[in-house]
């Protein structure tokens, strides 16, 4: 596991345990400060002590493809990701639901949504305008969507898409996502880069040291957020 994977776990994790409304005071583009002394922001924490503590020994820096390799040769038991790691399981020719399968996090409160995004810019000629407009088009239809997102292995961003292309793990999300206030963006969407940086590196390390302690987090939290946000 690297930064990055640490990140990806503990706001899930804050999405499932804490809740929406935690995880949008902590993740929010301005954190809400109080939201430190919150016992659901504690509970993520310990969490991740729990599960981050079951890593083998060569977790460290380990890319998440590799992790996801680890699950599917069976040295590892499950993986805490996003659902484009499915991908990996087709190319090794494992069958869902004969060899895998998805679940959500077991209680989950939020769910935490990545979804990949092109930029259209303004301001440019009517041609290149028009091109990148038919581009985007392209994209968000729903029947290409639906192709792409199986061809890739996450799940389509549209909700209306063909159904003949989506899989179990597919129709866990979107029904997860059709649930009111079930959903929170992705800390890349609300949260200022130096923050969400910050935040990384802390459970990375927390990771690392078992020594360290739920309150020597929350104090690197403080600390962090007073030098992000003097």
């Amino acid at each position: 596991m690297d930064a990055f994977q640490a990140g990806y776990l503990f706001h899930a994790l804050v999405a499932a345990v804490a809740g929406p409304d935690i995880y949008n005071r902590f993740y929010g583009e301005t954190p809400d400060k109080t939201v430190f002394d919150e016992k659901g922001l504690r509970d993520a924490i310990d969490m991740f002590r729990k599960i981050t503590s079951q890593a083998d020994a060569g977790w460290v820096n380990r890319q998440w493809n590799e992790t996801t390799s680890t699950v599917i040769s069976g040295k590892t038991l499950m993986q805490i990701h996003g659902d484009w790691m499915k991908d990996q399981w087709k190319a090794n020719k494992k069958v869902l639901g004969e060899d895998f399968g998805c679940i959500n996090i077991p209680g989950t409160k939020a769910l935490s949504v990545t979804v990949d995004a092109f930029g259209i810019l303004g301001g440019q000629p009517d041609d290149v305008l028009k091109a990148e407009l038919d581009f985007a088009g392209t994209v968000v239809d729903p029947k290409i969507n639906a192709e792409f997102a199986s061809i890739k292995g996450s799940s389509p961003v549209r909700l209306d898409v063909p159904t003949d292309k989506l899989d179990a793990c597919n129709q866990l999300v979107l029904d997860s996502l059709k649930k009111p206030g079930f959903s929170v963006q992705n800390p890349f969407n609300i949260s200022d880069t130096d923050w969400l940086n910050s935040v990384w590196n802390t459970m990375y390390t927390f990771q690392g040291d078992p020594d360290m302690t739920v309150d020597d987090v929350i104090g690197d939290f403080r600390s962090e957020y007073a030098a992000v946000f003097p």
